[in-house]
């Protein structure tokens, strides 16, 4: 059974693929979840809230299937040709709220929202760099930047055709062939041993400038730290899933102008019985309640 917060979640979800973000009412989502007004508002202070919400949970349930791939015991290269597959998949699976995002006005105007989809990008490059390195070794290492920019600007120039030009294409052909595509520009790039176009100096502005105001840097720093770490340890999907909940609210409260010790002590007990977490941990607990 879902919960409430979920339902709304679900239901929101629903309506603005078919309808749009703006021409959506509330009153419409409680209708199509089944609830009344008031439950809504007690999971949600406005309409803005709750799309930030759909899209921790549309990339919360995504990160999670991409990260139960890592635990099948694939070569590193078998790993990321699935994750790839999986991630076509949710996109053609959610194509009508994808697209939404693309047509509607305002939606990047929305401060947290931004935050939120620029933490994302880093993420996303963090990883990319990671199993790339994983996956070429050492060699890539001058390169490894320009690889990823190459294997980003692939990826999303075929999820443009899927979703605005409606080509339709076999997800498991087309984790092949990208990755097929990326082994030739990576054997050429090590054949020419020409001088890499981007560097890591070049990008640590983009990577590493916080969203945080007020000096979070290191707060956000530690959840990344955390959300890597989870994707190495074997955890129940329901652990896996609380100690993400926990890293939202965490992030969530951090960025408000008062926020609250007892949150951050109750979430931080979510990792209390994950001793390959402890250092995190203690370095959270400093920073948020001076324990």
């Amino acid at each position: 059974m879902k919960d409430k917060r979920t339902q709304l979640i679900e239901a929101a979800m629903r309506l603005f693929a078919n309808k749009g973000f703006h021409t959506t009412s509330i009153q419409e989502i409680v209708t199509e979840s089944g609830m009344s007004k008031g439950a809504f508002y007690l999971h949600f202070s406005s309409k803005d809230e709750l799309i930030l919400a759909i899209f921790q949970y549309y990339y919360g349930r995504l990160w999670e299937k991409v990260t139960a791939v890592a635990e099948e015991n694939l070569s590193p290269k078998q790993t990321f040709e699935k994750q790839l597959e999986v991630q076509f998949k949710e996109i053609i699976s959610h194509r009508e709220f994808i697209m939404m995002q693309f047509q509607e006005q305002g939606l990047a105007s929305n401060r947290e929202m931004a935050i939120f989809m620029r933490e994302k990008k880093k993420e996303i490059f963090i990883w990319h760099q990671t199993i790339l390195l994983s996956i070429y070794g050492e060699d890539l290492k001058p390169h490894d930047v320009d690889a990823v920019i190459m294997l980003e600007g692939l990826t999303q120039t075929y999820f443009q055709m899927i979703l605005l030009n409606h080509v339709t294409l076999s997800e498991k052909q087309l984790a092949r062939y990208i990755l097929n595509r990326l082994d030739d520009l990576i054997t050429a790039l090590n054949q020419r041993q020409e001088a890499p176009l981007m560097t890591e100096a070049m990008m640590k502005p983009l990577l590493h400038h916080s969203c945080f105001p007020h000096g979070q840097e290191k707060v956000a720093e530690l959840i990344k730290q955390v959300q890597h770490k989870m994707t190495t340890l074997s955890l129940s999907e329901s652990k896996h899933q609380d100690l993400h909940d926990a890293l939202q609210v965490i992030a969530a409260e951090y960025k408000k102008e008062e926020p609250k010790k007892v949150v951050f002590q109750g979430m931080l007990l979510t990792f209390a019985d994950v001793a390959e977490l402890s250092t995190e941990h203690d370095q959270l607990a400093a920073l948020l309640t001076g324990k």
